[in-house]
């Protein structure tokens, strides 16, 4: 529409809009550039003053009450362009386009994923768990040579119980001050007094005894008379939960890991 605009307005309309419709297209125009000279620089800076200098005619022509009426954000960023563009280079790699895309992948697919019942915390927590995936993959390519993952959002419907479930978890502190490993955990656990081998036959988790009795027997915190734990040893059992890892390599920021049975 603007490649058209002045030429549908030319013999139309009054000179003072003239004035601001070329005023603007050729502000908007000379932003487009994707290199800059001093040259062009003044004549974008000449293009808003144009602007501003004509915006009298919305004025006289009862459109606007006042000068002041123009003090909108879109409008006042005009006169910043300049000055961001020799600070941080030309504006043709600004745009909305991927924040637009973005949309689909952070809001839609995680409204998908809640029980559509306080969706908001439920969106919240499923984005924060698809960023730890990917900073985690970046963990592993970052220490594992020639490690590849290919991540995929998942976007599966929770009942309301697990929604429950989830909420009575320990979200822990965010502060970046304790580096120590952390981690939260339900209050309640989801299976009480259960039988090692109904670990073992039910959830499948065959090397769970071996591994277990070896963890005990080098723990520090073992007695040395403790018995070793046998098939019908009864433990308390949870359905998931959360590791804080301390700040590793180049990255500044905590990563924080759900584990789910």
């Amino acid at each position: 529409m603007e490649k058209v605009f002045l030429g549908v307005l030319a013999g139309q309309s009054e000179p003072g809009l003239i004035c601001v419709v070329c005023a603007t297209l050729d502000f908007i125009y000379y932003t487009h550039f994707e290199s800059h000279t001093t040259d062009s620089l003044k004549k974008l800076e000449q293009s808003w003053l144009d602007f501003h200098n004509n915006l009298q005619y919305f004025v006289d022509a009862d459109i606007r009450k006042n000068r002041d009426d123009f003090n909108i954000p879109k409008l006042h960023s005009m006169q910043h362009y300049v000055a961001a563009i020799i600070s941080r280079g030309s504006a043709d790699g600004y745009s909305t386009e991927s924040p637009e895309r973005l949309h689909i992948d952070f809001t839609k697919s995680a409204y998908r994923a809640s029980n559509k019942k306080n969706y908001i915390k439920q969106m919240t927590k499923w984005l924060s768990r698809q960023e730890a995936c990917h900073r985690f993959a970046n963990y592993l390519q970052w220490t594992i040579p020639g490690y590849v993952a290919e991540l995929t959002a998942v976007s599966e419907s929770k009942d309301d119980d697990e929604e429950l479930e989830e909420d009575g978890a320990d979200n822990g502190d965010d502060s970046e001050q304790d580096l120590q490993l952390r981690y939260s955990i339900a209050k309640q656990s989801a299976y009480s007094h259960i039988n090692i081998s109904t670990v073992i036959d039910d959830f499948g988790a065959v090397d769970f005894l071996l591994h277990f009795t070896k963890f005990l027997h080098d723990s520090p915190h073992t007695l040395q008379s403790a018995l070793a734990p046998q098939p019908n040893t009864r433990l308390d059992a949870f359905k998931c939960f959360t590791v804080q890892l301390p700040p590793s390599g180049k990255s500044k920021k905590f990563l924080k890991l759900t584990y789910h049975t």
